[in-house]
């Protein structure tokens, strides 16, 4: 792993209504050695997958980024289609990669290129696709583009409760209030009894997880939503009612 994650990706990625988010970054190289190193039989067909998603050979793939990526979901309200905002951050050497996303998207969708961004049109939802500082955005937030632009997209992940996990080479938190998720979400929830009373078994006891790693220290955090229980004890508490 890297010393530390890609603060310009984590900047770039919106954390406002914050759901789930994971970032990472990888020393590509020292894994590739690793990987060369203890091979497991099933690589190759790994690679042959790969290679079919992305169109690139694995070790053009590799060539091609930089070991930095970024996921963040966040919950939008209204009448949205998609009631998430997502946002994927890959960082990139050079635009191989986004030529090869673009072929591979261009059969499925119309396409428009506008500046540094391409503008997909997926059922009338705009998902753009561009590259800001050697980092490669894909994401459905509404008007991301022009925010990026002028510098005003809002809430960073940095700013978000993702930051209290953004101090080692790898984090990630995920929101476990349902409270806090889109209207919508939680209706199609109540529409599945078992899978409900399931769901909230597990998120109702704890507010957040949170997680952070480097290559010489770790932290877990299990907030719980109540003050007067330690997560451990909850925890405990939860598998009791499971069984």
């Amino acid at each position: 792993m890297k010393p530390a994650l890609n603060e310009d990706m984590l900047n770039l990625a919106p954390g406002g209504n914050l759901l789930v988010a994971i970032a990472g970054s990888m020393d590509l190289a020292k894994a590739q050695k690793m990987i060369e190193k203890f091979a497991p039989p099933e690589l190759d067909t790994m690679s042959n997958k790969v290679e079919t998603v992305t169109g690139m050979e694995i070790q053009d793939l590799l060539d091609a980024i930089s070991g930095d990526f970024t996921i963040a979901i966040n919950g939008v309200e209204g009448q949205e289609m998609i009631p998430l905002e997502i946002f994927i951050g890959i960082g990139v050497n050079g635009k191989a990669l986004q030529e090869k996303l673009m072929e591979t998207v261009q059969g499925l969708a119309p396409i428009d290129e506008e500046g540094d961004f391409f503008i997909i049109n997926f059922q009338g939802n705009e998902i753009y696709s561009g590259i800001v500082n050697d980092i490669l955005v894909v994401t459905n937030a509404k008007g991301y583009k022009e925010a990026v632009k002028s510098g005003t997209h809002g809430t960073p992940l940095t700013s978000s409760r993702f930051g209290d996990f953004a101090d080692g080479s790898l984090g990630m938190f995920v929101n476990l209030e349902l409270d806090e998720y889109p209207a919508m979400l939680q209706g199609m929830l109540v529409q599945r009894p078992e899978a409900s009373q399931w769901v909230e078994r597990f998120t109702e006891p704890f507010d957040y997880v949170g997680m952070s790693a480097g290559n010489y220290k770790n932290k877990v955090v299990v907030k719980t939503s109540d003050p007067s229980e330690n997560s451990l004890y909850t925890i405990l508490k939860m598998v009791d009612k499971a069984e």
